[in-house]
């Protein structure tokens, strides 16, 4: 991707400025003056920078609020324009805000500003972190790597290696491995829970066994008997006793009877005269008397049988209707016993179900715990770090050499702890210069750009550096000069210096002019 042409109106100190950058090959230095308050500083120079990166991404390189955005003087339409190649351009603007995207006559623009940044990203294969990683060297993009702490320094390679996605996802591994923690925990209460309600209930459930058992023998065979029933059951037997009763009152008449003729058989009599003729009566003769009395044994044995046929065919009541809440209360006990039971079986089924839950919270817990590792610095991200290692410290020495004139070898370990070498022996990084350790942190940033390359699709082909010569002496900018002259091979470069002898180095560099008088900074090219 190149930077073909862009047109900045109303963005900071700049009211309009149009600047053909496709014709600046190589390096070109970017100058400033000052009108208003004299030298260079405050003049614009910077602005340019930051109107490239907030075209591309709609953020700027430093913090800014709208209100420092928008041109103080004009307080709206703040704008900037990018011809890019390929015929791609991107229209930006602030105070009214909108943005446009086109690809030729092809208006690529989506409902919405997110939505057409997004658009272009994807397009050009940048983003603002991979803009201010490969493009954008010095006082607002600050490098001072080994200055940092340790943890700093981890941070900054995460950020390099695009490693934030690994540390989001840590993060979200943490919380879902506190998640299914505080779960296993539900699930052990569940199931305490569950087994002391098991407990109670085989606990009362005895208690109304020992209460069943009184009735058990007695009434398990009318359980399922209604009132209706045994009040029927009453009635057919009260119907029941009352023919007895007259079989029986028969029975009774059939033996006296029998008792007569056995008594006439027994004595026999003289004839007796009738009182109503006066002849004599009739006498019975033995055989008469013993025919009637096997008769009367026939009825007997007969009237015997029907006794015993209507107590075979009837059901004698085995309680009485008045005691009949004695079944009800032990038909009572017997659905206590059997809710019991369903209960009992409900809860168990319930803690076989929590046991899975539990056992498959704890396992996952268990995995969490392994990612949380794996995902943490000392995990994936330390094994990459150490991949990278050897690529990224090559790296650091081959910028190194140019800036130094290769008087110095540097070297991270796993930790990222340098090891500083010059003439064979080690040194501390703390006692070094201020230039000293300027053009090692330079290298290292060098360094880290391909590290970022390495892990992204984006490489830009343009470089801006702003004010990376300060405190550097003229070994210091000679070795700069040196690695601007190696970078210019692959890469356009634009540079912002105060350094008079740096400048004096780029006398035949491209120069853009910044002037800035009134209040508002104009181009000169």
């Amino acid at each position: 991707m190149r930077i073909k042409k862009i047109k900045i109106t109303n963005f900071y100190s700049i009211e309009s400025m149009e600047l053909d950058l496709n014709k600046y090959k190589g390096i070109t230095l970017i100058e400033g003056y000052n009108k208003d308050v004299g030298g260079s500083n405050g003049s614009g120079k910077s602005s340019i920078l930051e109107a490239v990166c907030w075209g591309l991404t709609g953020k700027t390189i430093r913090k800014s609020t709208e209100a420092a955005l928008v041109n103080n003087k004009n307080k709206r339409n703040c704008s900037v324009e990018i011809v890019l190649s390929g015929n791609r351009i991107i229209k930006r603007q602030r105070k009214p805000t909108f943005l446009e995207f086109f690809i030729g006559k092809e208006n690529r623009t989506k409902a919405s500003v997110p939505d057409t940044q997004k658009e272009i990203e994807e397009v050009l294969g940048i983003t603002h972190k991979s803009l201010l990683c490969t493009t954008f060297f010095g006082q607002h993009n600050g490098y001072e790597f080994l200055d940092s702490t340790p943890e700093d320094k981890r941070n900054i390679i995460n950020s390099f290696l695009n490693l934030d996605g690994i540390l989001e996802k840590r993060k979200i591994v943490k919380g879902l491995k506190s998640e299914y923690y505080q779960d296993a925990k539900v699930q052990v209460s569940l199931i305490k829970e569950y087994s002391k309600s098991i407990e109670d209930i085989t606990k009362k459930k005895e208690v109304v066994k020992k209460l069943s058992k009184e009735y058990e023998d007695k009434y398990d065979s009318i359980l399922e008997f209604s009132l209706e029933d045994i009040l029927d059951i009453e009635s057919r037997w009260s119907s029941v006793n009352s023919e007895i009763a007259l079989l029986k009152q028969k029975i009774y008449n059939q033996n006296q009877g029998k008792v007569i003729l056995q008594n006439t058989l027994d004595h026999p009599k003289k004839q007796e005269l009738c009182s109503a003729c006066g002849q004599n009566k009739p006498a019975l003769s033995l055989k008469e008397v013993k025919a009637s009395i096997t008769v009367c044994s026939d009825n007997i044995s007969n009237l015997e049988k029907e006794i015993d046929e209507l107590l075979s065919n009837s059901q004698k009541p085995q309680v009485s209707s008045r005691d009949y809440y004695k079944i009800e209360e032990y038909r009572n006990l017997k659905r206590e016993i059997s809710t019991y039971d369903i209960f009992v079986e409900e809860l168990q089924e319930k803690i076989k179900e929590t046991e899975k839950k539990q056992y498959n919270s704890d396992t996952l817990y268990e995995v969490m715990k392994f990612w949380e590792k794996a995902f943490s610095e000392q995990g994936v991200i330390k094994y990459i770090i150490r991949n990278v290692l050897d690529y990224f410290n090559s790296k650091c020495n081959y910028y190194l050499s140019f800036l130094c004139n290769n008087s110095y070898i540097l070297e991270f370990d796993e930790e990222l702890n340098e090891k500083i070498k010059t003439r064979g022996e080690e040194i501390q990084y703390i006692s070094l210069s201020g230039g000293e350790k300027r053009k090692i942190n330079l290298a290292v940033l060098m360094g880290l750009k391909d590290l970022f390359v390495l892990n992204d699709s984006y490489d830009s082909d343009f470089l801006f550096f702003d004010e990376i010569a300060e405190n550097l002496d003229k070994e210091g900018i000679d070795g700069l000069f040196n690695l601007l002259q190696e970078i210019k091979k692959s890469k356009d470069i634009f540079v912002i210096t105060h350094n008079k002898y740096l400048k004096s180095n780029l006398d035949s560099a491209n120069r853009i002019s910044i002037i800035k008088e009134s209040g508002s900074s104009t181009a000169q090219e």
